[in-house]
């Protein structure tokens, strides 16, 4: 006989000790259509966040869709674990594999990458890396050339590496010794290229590269790029016909931040035998065009006392007769300074590399520079930043007189080239002090300007009354907000990747004619009447501008498609030279 008091049957607890078996099951029923239902509700929404035409383009809802998943998964396994209700025996059937295969997965990861829209690629330990791709191809070259004889009268072939320039060439209109061409427009003068793409071309020569988003300069037979290798910043020459390597010179550096991992970002320039390469620690490298031999250089951080920038110091030189013109930056922009091209003896620098009064950040004036994570890289307030933005120079005549015009974190700037005095200045700033694409300029001195980060763009009238100069904004709207790519005027009208996607423009309103094709964050250049668009994931596009809509010629696949391409082509005399962070070719598309 049990005590009066005594229940006859003890509550058996069922998933969380002490709580009755009734009020469990109430708790994982309930669970269960709040876990299941936020997970349908993750599901359905996908097609929703892809048609979203967010302020910030694709990046948010990537980010929306990433964080869906990972909570997703987590919630599922909660679920399994805790409210399914499940014997242990099939928990661990399911929740062992499960979390073996997350963490071998994990595990297995190298690097994340990301892309301008932060969606997610990964490269795993397996893999090789990219110096050791380097070093397999240098490998394979070096064989090659030591087995290459010929079997006629025992001649020896052509060197598969050849040596230091014989004879420099002569640049031609058809060369793009600077950045996206000779006046930095994107626009390439050329023969035709073809229209008729049913059969992709083939790869003249294709080959591993060091890391960083560098375009190529080429003049005749040379082929200049910067490249990470390593722990260091490598200046290279190749042949642009072979695509082998003829000198490199290299330097201590290593930039890093987690959106676009490793290396440095601004395309050299060659100026008659000199070549003139900026990285992304600042460091501005003179070398002589033959041999790879260095004249002088410059770390424009240490040299004015400044932070790096968040994606690192981007602009391509600027050569202006005896100058060598740079962007170091400054905390409230206005940074530009002059060097002597010969020497590097500095002649001027903008007001905005001045010494200030506020906090500084301590640079180190060694080789081994700070690290994109350490204190000389933060911006940690207002008065640590540094907003050179990512645009490049370039000389350009508004209203008859002759300046550099800069787009720089803070807006637009007019300067004297002689002087480094500012002429004049438009505000266009965003959060992030990201101005990456390159001005458009009319001949009646109107300037297209445009950015993303919700911003957008406006066409600015620069004015000019005696000795006073001064801008006014004709239009502005957020009909073309141009993340990493630069624009192309043609005809009339201004194409460009807005948040990934083509648009046309009309450049007196402001007005979209169209607005299609999705290409991500790629890059644009104009030859004969034709725009070549190098998409993100490595297809190059071929479209017929009007301002009708959007005709697509033809395309193929230039580079791998399992890594970004934020690198802008280059294209001489029919021959196209593509690159991202892993490899670079060159692809014949004459007509």
């Amino acid at each position: 006989m049990k005590a009066s008091g005594e229940s006859s049957s003890a509550p058996i607890p069922s998933g969380s000790e002490g709580v009755p078996r009734s009020t469990w099951s109430k708790i994982c029923r309930g669970a269960t259509y709040i876990i299941w239902g936020m997970i349908g509700l993750f599901v359905v929404s996908q097609p929703f966040l892809r048609m979203w035409d967010s302020p910030f383009g694709s990046s948010i809802p990537n980010m929306i869709s990433e964080s869906m998943l990972i909570v997703g998964t987590v919630l599922a396994l909660l679920w399994t674990a805790v409210f399914s209700q499940w014997s242990l025996k099939s928990k661990a059937l399911v929740l062992v594999p499960a979390c073996l295969l997350i963490g071998g997965f994990i595990a297995s990861i190298r690097s994340i990458d990301l892309n301008g829209d932060i969606g997610i690629t990964f490269e795993f330990k397996w893999e090789p890396t990219q110096a050791e791709r380097l070093a397999a191809h240098k490998a394979k070259l070096e064989a090659a050339s030591k087995a290459a004889v010929s079997v006629e009268a025992g001649k020896t072939a052509t060197p598969a590496v050849p040596a230091a320039v014989a004879e420099l060439p002569t640049v031609t209109p058809e060369d793009m010794p600077a950045y996206r061409g000779v006046k930095r427009d994107g626009v390439v003068i050329g023969p035709p290229i073809r229209t008729e793409w049913a059969t992709p071309p083939k790869a003249i020569w294709q080959q591993p590269v060091g890391g960083g988003y560098a375009s190529m300069a080429i003049v005749g037979d040379l082929l200049i790029t910067i490249e990470q290798r390593d722990d260091d910043e490598a200046v290279v020459c190749y042949q642009a016909s072979t695509g082998r390597e003829v000198w490199l010179y290299k330097y201590p550096a290593h930039f890093w931040e987690a959106m676009g991992g490793p290396g440095p970002r601004s395309t050299p320039t060659i100026d008659g035998d000199l070549v003139f390469a900026q990285g992304a620690m600042g460091d501005l490298v003179c070398l002589d065009l033959a041999t790879g031999e260095l004249r002088w250089t410059k770390n424009l951080l240490s040299l004015f006392k400044i932070p790096n920038t968040e994606w690192g110091i981007t602009a391509s030189p600027l050569v202006i007769g005896d100058h060598v013109i740079a962007n170091a930056g400054g905390r409230r922009g206005d940074g530009l300074v002059a060097f002597d091209r010969s020497t590097g003896d500095q002649i001027w620098a903008g007001e905005g590399l001045k010494p200030s009064t506020g906090p500084t950040v301590e640079v180190s004036t060694t080789k081994e520079l700070p690290a994109a994570d350490e204190a000389g890289h933060q911006m940690a307030s207002e008065e640590k930043r540094n907003r050179p933005g990512y645009a490049s120079p370039t000389l350009e005549t508004i209203l008859g007189v002759q300046q550099i015009l800069n787009f720089d974190g803070t807006g637009l700037r007019g300067y004297d080239p002689a002087t480094g005095k500012q002429l004049w200045f438009h505000p266009h700033e965003n959060s992030a002090a990201v101005n990456a694409a390159q001005p458009i300029l009319f001949e009646d001195g109107r300037i297209f300007i445009s950015c993303s980060y919700d911003t957008g763009c406006a066409m600015v009238q620069v004015t000019h009354e005696g000795d006073t100069w001064g801008t006014k904004t004709l239009w502005e709207n957020k009909n073309l907000r141009a993340k990493f790519s630069s624009a192309i005027l043609f005809e009339g009208y201004i194409y460009g990747l807005d948040e990934g996607i083509m648009v046309c423009l009309d450049p007196a309103t402001g007005a979209r004619k169209w607005k299609k094709g999705r290409y991500n964050h790629g890059q644009l250049m104009l030859t004969n009447g034709t725009i070549v668009v190098l998409t993100e994931n490595g297809r190059c596009v071929f479209v017929k501008p009007s301002p009708e809509g959007l005709q697509e010629l033809g395309e193929f696949p230039a580079l791998s498609d399992s890594y970004k391409t934020w690198n802008p082509p280059a294209l001489v005399n029919g021959k196209l030279f593509v690159r991202n962070h892993h490899d670079m070719a060159c692809y014949d598309i004459n007509q």
